[in-house]
């Protein structure tokens, strides 16, 4: 039986289904960055279920697809991380404008991080799949930007999520359900991606083995993803107020709100000089 091909089919059925809900609720038009992000994700994922069950589509088929989308999947991401940090801070325009500045290094670190990467991983000895064809070698450095990518979104993310967990603020229930939910996927994909580039370039066998037992874990915590995100997401979100900071006692709360919105007003005192 073939867990890695039932996995995926799963997976793109709960992701399918997570789409129809989002446009159902018109939570799309929120969420628009997320949305093209998860089509641009469940294109890839129908494109290699048809290369593992249609024979007579080659690997190649997926290979070109996932080098076709997968760009406009890293640019989305990166969109998203935008879209979510407007979403939290839209009330605190100082600290959003100072978050953004610091978005923009770090992506911009992230791509030239890539590139260097890429290039030793590329050049390292016993790298195997520099007598693999053009097509294939394209897509195992494609693989790297897409490690750096999901790293770097996993950092974002995850320095949003601390920032919910340590100042009191209230958000909409919705975002607090796709933080959450975006850092275990990005932890995922980024846990399976190092895992990967950490084992030894010449052990071909293994890592065909490998990228099988990593893609079924993969597909089964996406799909527990999508189903968390189908479950939670609702219209109700957006006007129910959600608060997932550590629990304090109310003058510490108020201490720490009083911290953040004179670091807010600084912030904005400075942009006008």
């Amino acid at each position: 039986m073939n867990w890695e091909l039932i996995v995926q089919c799963s997976n793109l059925a709960l992701g399918i289904l997570l789409i129809i809900r989002l446009f159902s609720t018109k939570l799309y038009r929120l969420y628009r960055a997320f949305c093209i992000f998860l089509i641009t994700d469940l294109l890839v994922i129908a494109s290699w279920i048809l290369s593992a069950a249609f024979k007579p589509l080659s690997a190649h088929f997926y290979l070109f697809t996932w080098l076709v989308i997968r760009p406009v999947g890293w640019l989305f991401t990166l969109l998203m991380v935008y879209s979510l940090l407007d979403k939290i801070l839209v009330q605190l325009p100082g600290v959003l404008r100072l978050s953004k500045r610091v978005l923009h290094g770090v992506f911009l670190l992230a791509i030239l991080t890539g590139l260097v990467s890429a290039w030793f991983e590329y050049r390292a000895p016993g790298f195997t799949f520099q007598r693999e064809n053009l097509l294939t070698r394209f897509w195992v450095t494609g693989l790297v930007f897409d490690r750096v990518v999901a790293s770097t979104a996993l950092l974002s993310l995850a320095a949003i999520l601390i920032f919910l967990l340590w100042f009191p603020i209230t958000i909409p229930r919705n975002l607090a359900v796709f933080s959450v939910g975006l850092v275990i996927y990005f932890a995922a994909i980024t846990g399976a991606l190092l895992a990967r580039s950490l084992w030894p370039n010449g052990a071909l066998p293994a890592i065909v083995k490998l990228v099988h037992v990593v893609s079924t874990s993969l597909g089964g915590i996406s799909g527990a993803c999508f189903a968390f995100w189908i479950f939670y997401l609702s219209p109700s979100g957006e006007k129910v107020e959600s608060k997932i900071a550590i629990q304090r006692q109310p003058q510490e709360q108020e201490r720490l709100i009083a911290q953040l919105e004179l670091l807010n007003a600084t912030l904005l005192k400075a942009a006008r000089r």
